[in-house]
C-alpha cells in the first residue's frame, strides 16, 4: 500500500512538472520541512495527513520518507501543500523524515536563477539555537514555560523540546516559524509565529486537547 502511495505521488508530481515545473533540471537548493497533523485508521489500513513546506516560492520539489518508503511533493508557485499517507501500520510522526528540498527550473517563463548564473536562495537569517523563556495566553487560562531548541543553518529544521513535548517537526522560513510538537499524553501543538527582533519571538498557537487559539511569545535566554 506505501508503495503505491509512493508511484501515486511520483504521478502526482509529474503533472505538476509538466505545467509549471522542470523538477528534471535542479538549479538550487532550498529550505524545507515536513510537519505531522494527524495520524489516523485502523487495521488494516493507516494513514496520516502532513504538510509539506519549503522555502521556494517558485518550483521547488521536497523529497521525505514515511518509514523506508520514499516520497516526494512538487510545490509550484506556493509554500506549502497539504499532503496524505497511507499503508498498513500506524504512522506516527517519528516515522516521517525530511530528506531534501531542491529547487527546480520554471517552464513559465520566470527565473529562479540571478543574471550571473547562481541560484536566489534564502538564506537563515536568524539562529535560534538556544533557551527560551515562553509566556502564553489562552482563553482557558495563562502561563511561562521554557523550551531548547536547535536549529539548523543549512536546512532551516528546528529540533528540540517544548516544555514536556517534543519537537515533531520545525523550521524557519525567512521571519516565519513554524513548530509541531506532541507529548506522551497525546496532546500534539502546533505553533506559528515570527521572529520580532534579535532575540524575541511571537505567534498564535492550537492544541487537540483544549480548543481555542493561543498566543504566544518568547524571549531567547
Amino acid at each position: 500500500m506505501r508503495y503505491v502511495t509512493a508511484l501515486l505521488s511520483l504521478f502526482a508530481g509529474d503533472l505538476a512538472w509538466a505545467a509549471d515545473c522542470n523538477c528534471q533540471k535542479v538549479v538550487g537548493s532550498c529550505m524545507g520541512s515536513i510537519e505531522f497533523v494527524k495520524a489516523y485508521g485502523s487495521k488494516p489500513s493507516f494513514g496520516a495527513d502532513l504538510i509539506v513546506h519549503s522555502s521556494e516560492k517558485a518550483c521547488s520539489k521536497v523529497e521525505f520518507f514515511v518509514g523506508s518508503t520514499p516520497y516526494q511533493t512538487i510545490l509550484a508557485n506556493k509554500n506549502s501543500e497539504p499532503e496524505s499517507v497511507f499503508g498498513t501500520s500506524p504512522i506516527a510522526a517519528k516515522s516521517v523524515t525530511f530528506q531534501s528540498c531542491k529547487v527546480c527550473a520554471s517552464t513559465t517563463g520566470g527565473s529562479n536563477v540571478q543574471s550571473g548564473g547562481s541560484t536566489v536562495a534564502e538564506p537563515p537569517s536568524h539562529n535560534l539555537t538556544g533557551r527560551w523563556s515562553s509566556n502564553q495566553v489562552c482563553s482557558y487560562g495563562s502561563g511561562t514555560s521554557e523550551f531548547d531548541v536547535k536549529h539548523d543553518q543549512a536546512t532551516g529544521r528546528i529540533t528540540g523540546k517544548l516544555s514536556n513535548a517534543t519537537i515533531d517537526s520545525g523550521s524557519i522560513q525567512g521571519n516565519i516559524v513554524h513548530i509541531s510538537a506532541s507529548n506522551w499524553l497525546g496532546n500534539r501543538v502546533t505553533m506559528d509565529g515570527q521572529v520580532t527582533g534579535p532575540n524575541t519571538l511571537s505567534g498564535t498557537y492550537t492544541q487537540t486537547k483544549a480548543s481555542g487559539t493561543c498566543t504566544w511569545d518568547a524571549t531567547k535566554l
